[in-house]
């Protein structure tokens, strides 16, 4: 093969494979050897992946002109529903498009379509779930204030519904706030007004919105800062890690502790909020930062929480030009941490 063609195949993101007809691979770039984590020259191309789709393809590539088009899921050494019992949410989504190169031989392109596919599952997941936030607040407003309206009732009975009225009506204003921040955050209208601020006062006012929640789980909160200062919109790095603390809170037993570190490293600060709670799963930490997502749907409803606090974080974060992560293990808590760059 002409060594410039051979360069140009190589930086394709599409791996690329050629299969004979006895289903040995005679050819393969360098993305097809990252996908399959080995090289596959010489090999059969139905021992490295065993899907009945795949064999079918073939047969009908052969003993036909027509191109074929079908979908693979791979995780590692697993194909198909394999692949997604494995991965967890790690799997990746392959559409394949295979074309008779010649009567003996036939080229079979691979495309990553994982991104695509998370992308369309998330805005499904995010109306459905959005749908589900308002509608469970909305169907308690209008269900006690029907009673309100229809019902004889006493000053007492009415002071209650009134109440629960509230309450809901409380939760949905928050959501909306949410949602109207995550959409400005999104299209960057916000372009916040940098300007230098102590991470200590940043900690200090956390503390000052969080401390009330902490103490009524008997949870403490405790800090360990040094005076750093960081050129950022303090109200949103705020708005950031108190979401954190927060989060932590709601997934937190009583009796336990919470820590709230900072410290430097090289050009970065680090801000980290860790917990005692009940951890987070692998497949879960893969989407914890979507709207609405929630380990826990019952714990966190009950809480007040509105399923938008970490996707926040994580915008706010980006706004900055910084990065959130999660390191958590079921049972043992865990730890988010918020990097932004000394400017």
């Amino acid at each position: 093969m002409d060594k410039k063609l051979l360069r140009i195949i190589n930086s394709l993101d599409d791996g690329i494979l050629l299969v004979n007809k006895k289903r040995i691979v005679t050819f393969e770039n360098d993305s097809a050897r990252k996908i399959f984590r080995s090289s596959l020259i010489e090999k059969d191309i139905e021992q490295a992946l065993p899907s009945s789709r795949m064999k079918k393809a073939l047969d009908d590539i052969f003993a036909k002109k027509e191109a074929e088009d079908f979908r693979l899921v791979i995780y590692k050494q697993y194909i198909g529903q394999e692949a997604r019992l494995h991965g967890k949410g790690r799997e990746l989504n392959y559409n394949i498009h295979m074309v008779r190169n010649s009567s003996s031989e036939a080229v079979m392109m691979l495309r990553n379509v994982t991104k695509e596919e998370r992308l369309a599952m998330v805005r499904q997941d995010f109306i459905s779930n959005a749908s589900h936030e308002l509608k469970t607040p909305l169907t308690a407003i209008v269900g006690f204030s029907e009673t309100i309206s229809e019902e004889k009732l006493s000053e007492d009975e009415m002071r209650y519904f009134a109440k629960i009225i509230h309450k809901n009506s409380t939760h949905m204003e928050h959501i909306l706030s949410d949602l109207l921040l995550l959409t400005s955050l999104d299209r960057s209208e916000i372009l916040p007004t940098m300007e230098k601020s102590d991470i200590r006062k940043i900690i200090s006012e956390v503390l000052s919105y969080t401390l009330y929640k902490a103490q009524s789980k008997n949870i403490s909160i405790e800090v360990e800062s040094d005076q750093t200062e960081v050129l950022c919109n303090s109200s949103l790095i705020v708005q950031a890690v108190m979401n954190l603390v927060v989060n932590a809170i709601n997934y937190s037993s009583g009796d336990s502790k919470i820590w709230i570190s900072t410290w430097r490293k090289e050009n970065n600060i680090y801000i980290s909020v860790r917990d005692q709670g009940c951890g987070i799963a692998p497949e879960d930490q893969v989407r914890i930062f979507e709207r609405f997502y929630r380990v826990d749907k019952a714990r966190s409803r009950a809480s007040g929480g509105t399923g938008l606090g970490l996707a926040i974080a994580r915008h706010i974060a980006i706004l900055h030009g910084g990065t959130i992560t999660v390191e958590s293990e079921l049972g043992k808590g865990a730890v988010f941490t918020l990097r932004l760059p000394l400017r």
